[in-house]
């Protein structure tokens, strides 16, 4: 049995007994409650599937509503969101049938961002997709981590925890300050961070706003900001032992960094995101010739938040970066896949390769 939750539905479940009980979560209540204040959204969409054995839980399928454009007419679809199938209900097929189940109560306008490869034969297997976009990014390894990459790898690298902080503590210490000289000639007084979207940024993002399939606006990045999907502690609750996607990080900031000119001018508009020892960068909005500039910005702000790892997948920025750049430990070539439904474009919609920004679905929350 699928239940099928809307999102006044799914705030409601969080709050329940029945939530509480649960040994797999979901969703959270910060995502529940994000999702019920969607600019993009309405209430009667469905945005949560629960697959039910014999009233045993298995499974679950979310959703994340919105608005994109083709050819100036709005469509309203979902960005799957954060599917979870138990180990013991695997290999029967329950994947398959919530996308199919989403993709119907959608009328088959669904999108999936940053799918990973483990995912991406059931995506296959329900004949529903096909590629919409490969993003190729860069990943630059800024600063020594083998405490956060090694454990994660394999879990052996766990007992080693302490040895590994250490090494990372010792390498760091000692280039930190070679490093953040060298980039101490780039100028950040052209250069301001806001954790809201102004007046300036709301105008420049409407002027800008045919460069994304979604027309992002003030509106939108309101909400993100305003509604997190993840919360700052240094300590896991019993919420987030029972979630297995983000939900509590050390370290989370979500922000603008803004380019002025000479004259004064908005120039370049970054959104960014700080993930624990991360950074992203969700959407860039840049005038050709100031992506050194922003690239250069970027870095120093990297530099001086201790940010190891830094991650775009917008090919021009990477690209600046790379040429800035010369003390990365390691630089990484990426891919961000997307994929869209067959209905979508059987219906006339067309994209072009420009318009998809890594920032789309919900990836702009984590």
């Amino acid at each position: 049995m699928i239940s099928e939750l809307n999102a006044r539905q799914l705030f409601e479940f969080v709050n329940s007994s029945e939530y509480e009980k649960l040994r797999h979560l979901p969703t959270t209540p910060l995502r529940a409650l994000s999702l019920l204040n969607s600019p993009n959204g309405h209430e009667e969409q469905i945005i949560m599937l629960l697959y039910y054995e014999n009233e045993k839980f298995c499974g679950y399928l979310g959703a994340v509503p919105d608005v994109i454009y083709s050819q100036g007419i709005k469509i309203h679809v979902a960005w799957m969101s954060c599917m979870w199938i138990d180990s013991s209900q695997r290999g029967k097929g329950i994947a398959v049938d919530l996308i199919k189940k989403l993709s119907e109560l959608w009328e088959g306008k669904l999108l999936v961002s940053n799918w990973i490869p483990a995912s991406k034969a059931v995506f296959d297997k329900t004949g529903i997709f096909e590629p919409l976009a490969n993003l190729d990014g860069k990943r630059f390894y800024l600063r020594m981590c083998m405490q956060d990459i090694l454990p994660q790898k394999k879990k052996i690298f766990k007992v080693f925890l302490p040895v590994l902080k250490t090494g990372d503590f010792i390498i760091n210490s000692l280039r930190d300050p070679l490093v953040i000289k060298r980039y101490k000639h780039i100028d950040l007084r052209n250069v301001l961070f806001l954790d809201h979207c102004d007046e300036e940024s709301r105008q420049f993002l409407a002027e800008k706003a045919d460069e994304t399939i979604s027309k992002r606006n003030g509106a939108f990045f309101k909400w993100v900001l305003d509604y997190p999907w993840v919360k700052v502690s240094k300590r896991k609750d019993s919420i987030a032992s029972r979630y297995i996607f983000s939900y509590i990080e050390k370290r989370f900031h979500q922000f603008f960094m803004k380019l002025i000119s000479d004259n004064g001018r908005l120039v370049a508009l970054a959104f960014l995101t700080i993930k624990g020892n991360h950074m992203k960068t969700p959407y860039v909005f840049v005038e050709k010739a100031d992506y050194r500039r922003v690239a250069e910005a970027i870095l120093r702000t990297a530099r001086i938040n201790k940010i190891s790892v830094l991650t775009t997948y917008d090919s021009k920025l990477a690209k600046a970066i790379s040429e800035v750049n010369h003390k990365s430990l390691k630089t990484k070539d990426m891919v961000f896949g997307m994929l869209v439904s067959k209905t979508l474009v059987s219906s006339g919609a067309t994209f072009t390769p420009d318009q998809i920004r890594e920032g789309e679905g919900d990836y702009s929350f984590t």
